[in-house]
């Protein structure tokens, strides 16, 4: 496999999908194992389709050569079973979360929330991995023809780099933009320590927290909504954009038009952008927020499937994209 893409030597990429559901990331390289409905509610199915079906092993951290060998006993180093691949080195109190567990986890959150499966599988050799399901009923339009649902995301590590986390997000499905639906709001985001052990009773807490998925989901819609009806003058969208991509350290040089994503987010917003002409988003808010968005999950460079949906989800990416939403409804 890859250092980015987990794609096994036999070809198989590490990522299960729903029939009929729009991977985004999906390139040529990348192909997801689709699942029926009915294989999607196995979770047998769902692990060996996603290429989850391994363990991570632990093992002191030993160097030096022959008998003369010594341990490193303040670190262990992660590892797969299946290939003995290594995955990260941690500390002696790091606790481990299996592939299989955060699908059982996630599964039994997903039956209480009432939601389905659509993704599910693993990033960067495994050193991540995820399951993304969406929302019954979390589904309404913004304006004609401007439709957003309610998804919730489930991912962890094995390398120390991410808590085992749980969001709420929303998929635009005219442009597939991603964006997490209200992060500052309790219950949005469950984020557990790999100190922390998953323990039958923290399981439970985290499944009762959970069990009002999609609770966000009207307060977000009734933000877009807002977001739709402000109009934004032209040069206060380019105010807007060049103080954006500053703050987040995305622009150093003086003159802004020399920066490849100031002028790409802009083009977006001036009607490039999918679903650029629909009258929720022609010179408002809401366009200006999906052009950001847009340029964050669709144009920024890369030909890695794992990099794309890691910057779009948790990384700077993520970050941006809820800047601007806060950005935004401050001007509303």
């Amino acid at each position: 496999m890859t250092a980015g893409t987990t794609i096994r030597r036999n070809g198989k990429a590490e990522m299960a999908a729903l029939q009929g559901v729009d991977v985004w990331w999906e390139s040529e390289g990348c192909r997801p194992q689709r699942l029926t409905r009915d294989e999607a509610r196995d979770l047998d199915a769902v692990q060996a389709a996603a290429g989850m079906d391994w363990q991570i092993g632990r093992s002191r951290v030993r160097y030096g050569e022959g008998v003369g060998q010594l341990t490193w006993d303040d670190h262990h180093v992660l590892f797969r079973k299946d290939t003995k691949a290594p995955l990260g080195l941690v500390s002696p109190a790091y606790r481990v979360v299996q592939p299989r567990q955060i699908l059982e986890t996630f599964a039994d959150v997903v039956q209480l929330g009432g939601a389905h499966i659509e993704t599910a599988g693993t990033l960067f050799g495994g050193r991540r991995f995820w399951a993304l399901a969406r929302i019954d009923g979390a589904e309404a339009a913004i304006g004609s023809g401007d439709v957003v649902r309610g998804y919730l995301l489930a991912v962890t590590s094995a390398d120390g780099s991410l808590k085992t986390t749980l969001t709420e997000t929303t998929v635009c499905v005219v442009c597939n933009n991603t964006v997490q639906m209200a992060l500052a709001e309790r219950g949005a985001r469950v984020a557990i320590g790999h100190r922390t052990e998953l323990t039958a009773a923290r399981l439970t807490q985290l499944k009762e927290r959970l069990a009002q998925t999609g609770k966000h989901f009207g307060a977000f819609m009734e933000a877009g909504r807002a977001l739709a009806k402000a109009k934004i003058a032209a040069a206060d969208a380019r105010t807007f954009v060049e103080t954006l991509l500053r703050d987040q350290k995305l622009i150093s040089a003086a003159d802004p038009e020399r920066s490849t994503g100031y002028r790409k987010v802009l083009e977006l917003f001036n009607g490039a952008q999918l679903g650029g002409r629909l009258a929720s988003r022609n010179g408002t808010l809401w366009g200006l927020v999906n052009a950001v968005t847009e340029y964050s999950d669709h144009h920024v460079k890369t030909d890695n499937p794992s990099l794309k949906i890691d910057n779009a989800w948790f990384g700077r990416g993520d970050a941006l994209k809820s800047a601007a939403l806060a950005k935004a409804l401050a001007l509303v």
